[in-house]
């Protein structure tokens, strides 16, 4: 806007909590979210992560927000739509798995929104040692969808959708 004044707010107190694993990033999800013909969505993606080289981790939460009036509404939170885990005992064994999720409207809708269908990907590769070669196997983890249902209130998200 022109007066450079928020058209709407959200306040979420402690809505981020870190300890070993730390805040890293935060964006404006901009995707296209028309949860009806007259409400879209708008996504924010908060990306954790921790530094180590034994056990790497990062992951991306994305929360969905509408606009109602002046304010907005949280109608999807904690769904982690990216992760990285691993464990190596040394420098070259070890594993990371990585997944990826996507969102799309459904055709369907519960409670006056759209169902959401969530749909997973991932790899994970393996690393041995053989001498002094390190080794590499990649096996791909079977694809699995969900879909989301709107309650009323929020998307309800099954907890192992979230995580850690």
């Amino acid at each position: 806007a022109s007066d450079a004044r928020p058209i709407a707010t959200y306040r979420k107190p402690g809505a981020y909590n870190s300890d070993a694993v730390r805040l890293e990033d935060v964006r404006i999800d901009t995707a296209r979210y028309r949860l009806t013909p007259d409400v879209r969505a708008f996504g924010l993606r908060s990306r954790f992560a921790h530094s180590s080289r034994a056990n790497p981790y990062e992951k991306t939460d994305l929360a969905l927000y509408v606009r109602e009036g002046a304010e907005l509404r949280p109608v999807l939170e904690g769904l982690v739509v990216a992760k990285s885990n691993g464990e190596f005992t040394n420098d070259c064994e070890g594993y990371v798995k990585k997944i990826r999720r996507t969102v799309e409207i459904g055709a369907t809708s519960h409670q006056g929104l759209a169902d959401l269908v969530i749909t997973t990907n991932g790899t994970k590769v393996t690393n041995t040692q053989s001498g002094k070669e390190c080794l590499s196997k990649t096996a791909y983890l079977k694809q699995k969808q969900v879909t989301l249902i709107y309650d009323g209130q929020q998307y309800v998200v099954p907890e192992d959708l979230r995580g850690y």
